[in-house]
């Protein structure tokens, strides 16, 4: 196995340990399987503040935790959690929005999107783009002030990321400053090279991500954009379209198309930062107190945020040299809730 020391402890651990595959079990065990494995995990940032709320969807409501940072955020990221369409909740993620929310300055809101099969695709888009809406319409409370709006999502949670980003530029919806893409999911038809290769069925298996697909969408439904972002044919036509951070591993069957996800962006002429995470599993960034290359790639995450918001076209208003009348005229461009830089 081409994986470094941690993972290679890791995988022979679980192996040790004979659990019954995901795919193996109903929906109800499999997630209650998912969550021991995160409840083996320290518990994130003590530090982080945490206040859960509702977000009313379609007659409905999802739950919420909005984290907040110990020092002064410089933005929201609206995180959507893993797990397959199926698996995963906000507290499995809990520890890891902490970690985020701490070092990257941010107010972490994670969302609780339905879960297949109970509530199959577009339901979980339904709700996600439902939570980005009220995430914007409710930023004071959220945060205090009006800050940029990030979405961040690992696994299926990265597809949902890389859908609602295209989704709130054809339907007009609230703008996002950044789209935070961790080895996601982009293509339904399941048939990359990586997706195939014996050497990467580790963790994330090409028998598991069948049996999520197989839960979350029907057959003729695989090939629709808002499942799969990447067959998106209009992105060249998404005017505003926001910019990409996307991390792949290189040991992971998503690789292939998490790279060919970054490379169409790029193509249509999205700012896109990537990186792939050599010798690294699927799932590694959620895993990060077990395998610390994890807390790396959210470091170098908080790097992109960082030079993301430092970005002069990232602003409504530039000043520069502000005397007293420049000051007062921030005062009310702010006032306006207008993200304005002064230099």
């Amino acid at each position: 196995m081409n994986v470094d020391f941690a993972t290679t402890a890791l995988l022979a651990n679980m192996a040790l340990a004979e659990a019954p595959t995901l795919d193996s079990l109903s929906p109800e065990d499999a997630r209650l399987a998912y969550s021991e494995i995160f409840k083996g995990l320290p518990d994130g940032p003590e530090s982080v503040s945490s206040e859960d709320m509702e977000i009313p969807v379609d007659g409905a409501t999802i739950g919420c935790r909005i984290l907040r940072p110990t020092g002064k955020a410089n933005s929201v990221i609206v995180y959507y959690h893993g797990g397959g369409w199926v698996i995963g909740n906000i507290d499995d993620y809990d520890a890891l929005g902490r970690h985020i929310a701490e070092r990257c300055n941010a107010v972490v809101v994670l969302v609780n999107y339905r879960k297949a099969p109970e509530h199959k695709f577009p339901i979980p888009v339904n709700d996600c783009y439902a939570a980005l809406n009220w995430v914007s319409d409710n930023m004071k409370l959220i945060a205090g002030a009006n800050l940029p709006i990030m979405v961040a999502g690992d696994s299926a949670g990265g597809n949902l990321s890389a859908v609602i980003a295209q989704k709130t530029v054809r339907e007009n919806g609230p703008k996002i400053d950044l789209q935070i893409l961790v080895y996601p999911v982009t293509d339904g038809r399941m048939n990359s090279a990586t997706w195939k290769d014996d050497a990467r069925q580790l963790f994330l298996t090409k028998e598991l991500m069948e049996h999520f697909w197989r839960h979350y969408a029907d057959d003729e439904q695989l090939t629709d954009p808002e499942a799969s972002p990447l067959l998106a044919d209009d992105l060249k036509s998404l005017d505003g379209l926001a910019p990409a951070v996307v991390l792949t591993a290189e040991m992971d069957i998503l690789r292939d198309e998490g790279a060919a996800y970054a490379q169409k962006l790029e193509e249509a002429g999205v700012d896109v930062t990537y990186k792939e995470f050599k010798r690294q599993i699927h799932g590694f960034v959620g895993l990060a107190d077990a395998l610390p290359v994890g807390f790396e790639a959210i470091d170098w995450v908080s790097a992109r945020i960082e030079a993301q918001l430092n970005s002069v076209d990232n602003f409504d208003a530039v000043i520069v040299g502000a005397g007293f009348s420049g000051m007062y005229q921030l005062h009310k461009l702010r006032e306006m809730g207008l993200n304005v830089r002064v230099f």
